[in-house]
């Protein structure tokens, strides 16, 4: 059984010869993205994409396929009531054809605890018949299939309630979620879970400041937006004037698309060899340079990157670029900073 309405944080879900693929990204985009095998890989992973429903099952069982990915890695993030229950999954990848389950009908989280909601109702957590809101995050760095998905016999399943405002995050590696292990520690999950938003996250490891991978035919108006380029950028081209002509082209582009919408842009984050020089200058002359012209958007906002994650390689997947869920978590909290005290 399977309910595209299930699923949120994505475009479309997709039926192929494998099974169902969610989809971030609007055809025109995957297009541009298949111009690099890496970026192909990476735009069709399921980053962000959640099944969302509410259900009496007893368990949930997802068979799935798993193909080409990012990291060699993939976790199910398992929430119940909005409560963070589990993360299961494999480290490596050896199995293709996987079969994840969640037992619902005894949940530790509410075994001999009094539970309410906020009017005061008294929460029966361990009683078989209450429905519960199930969330479950799909891994964030491998191209899913999704063959099937069972529940118990004569489960109700609905999907849950849609939040009301949109967040939109545009971004590398980074934002996609790299290197954390567990999808709903990437940063954009985060913000979104903690402001009440639906989520559309539109990182993809790799990619830079280009202006035609902003599609006006985009069926997703955004509230908010993050940007989060840059630490590509750095290795990519020769001359800071090249960056800023990219960067303008980009934030001028989205500023006419999303007129209404309130933009922050972050720049990079820390890195380890952040004190080498590349053909274009250092990684503070890129810096400078991206934050120039991002002022000259009065619309846009800005967040010091280098404030968010501490300078510390244990904080970091791979002990470099990429935050692990720790250094996920410092940079959550620095956004959201940010974003609460603009509002």
């Amino acid at each position: 059984m399977m309910h595209a309405e299930w699923f949120k944080n994505g475009l479309d879900v997709m039926s192929t010869e494998h099974g169902w693929m969610p989809v971030r990204f609007t055809d025109e985009q995957l297009r541009g993205y298949d111009v690099h095998e890496g970026i192909r890989i990476r735009s069709r992973c399921a980053s962000g994409v959640m099944l969302d429903i509410v259900t009496d099952s007893d368990f949930i069982e997802i068979e799935y396929t798993a193909g080409e990915f990012a990291r060699n890695w993939l976790y199910f993030d398992v929430y119940i009531d909005g409560i963070y229950i589990s993360s299961n999954g494999q480290e490596p990848i050896e199995q293709k054809n996987g079969l994840f389950r969640c037992s619902l009908k005894s949940i530790p989280a509410y075994e001999n605890a009094y539970r309410f909601n906020a009017s005061g109702k008294i929460i029966d957590g361990t009683s078989s018949e209450h429905k519960r809101r199930v969330i479950i995050y799909l891994p964030h760095l491998v191209v899913l299939f999704i063959r099937q998905i069972r529940f118990s016999e004569r489960a109700s399943v609905v999907p849950a309630p849609t939040a009301t405002g949109n967040l939109l995050c545009l971004g590398d590696s980074i934002t996609q979620g790299m290197d954390a292990r567990r999808p709903s520690s990437a940063y954009p999950v985060q913000l979104s879970r903690f402001l009440g938003m639906n989520l559309l996250n539109h990182g993809v490891g790799g990619h830079i400041f280009d202006a035609s991978s902003l599609d006006p035919d985009l069926p997703y108006k955004p509230d908010l937006i993050t940007v989060a380029y840059g630490t590509n950028d750095w290795m990519t081209h020769e001359r800071l004037s090249e960056l800023q002509q990219k960067c303008d082209e980009f934030l001028g582009k989205l500023s006419d698309m999303y007129p209404a919408s309130q933009i922050v842009l972050l720049s990079p984050i820390w890195r380890q060899d952040a004190d080498q020089a590349k053909p274009m200058g250092s990684f503070a002359d890129m810096t400078r340079a991206i934050v120039e012209v991002a002022q000259g958007f009065p619309r846009i906002s800005l967040i010091d990157g280098m404030s968010l994650v501490p300078p510390q390689p244990k904080f970091f997947g791979d002990g470099r670029i990429h935050p692990n869920e720790e250094g996920f978590l410092f940079m959550t909290q620095g956004i959201l900073k940010h974003i609460c005290s603009y509002k």
